[in-house]
């Protein structure tokens, strides 16, 4: 009676896996569809920003290249300090290769820009480690 019970707990584990994993990947799909569609291309890295610099200066300096529909600049956790670079996301991929083109190497409050295109983070590990299964 035990052994049928665990067998049948052990069968909904592996099939609830599964199920999970399948959604993981569907939705992996849809958001690289997404992506496409938006056009990476029009997403830009902005390096070797000063910490004086705000987002204001940093739009007007891109505005001058094209539409600028985002800026993205992270902060540090506990500082609040920001953290040397951001994200631009331009109208169109024209305009990001004219920012690219205009604002590499620039000068903006006193530091040499290093502007690109945006490379997609790189997939991570799945878990943490921790235990593991044992049947």
């Amino acid at each position: 009676m035990i052994a049928r019970e665990f067998r049948a707990a052990r069968l909904r584990s592996i099939r609830h896996g599964f199920v999970g994993w399948q959604a993981r990947e569907r939705r992996r799909a849809h958001q690289k569809a997404v992506k496409e569609q938006d056009g990476m291309g029009n997403r830009l890295y902005v390096g070797n920003l000063s910490f004086n610099t705000t987002r204001e200066t940093l739009e007007s300096a891109f505005a001058a290249a094209g539409e600028v529909r985002e800026i993205a600049m992270p902060t540090d956790r506990e500082t609040g300090q920001p953290r040397g670079f951001a994200f631009v996301t331009m109208g169109t991929a024209q305009a990001a290769n004219s920012a690219i083109s205009q604002l590499n190497g620039a000068m903006l409050d006193g530091r040499a820009l290093k502007v690109n295109e945006a490379q997609e983070r790189p997939a991570r590990g799945f878990g943490g480690g921790g235990g593991r299964d044992r049947y």
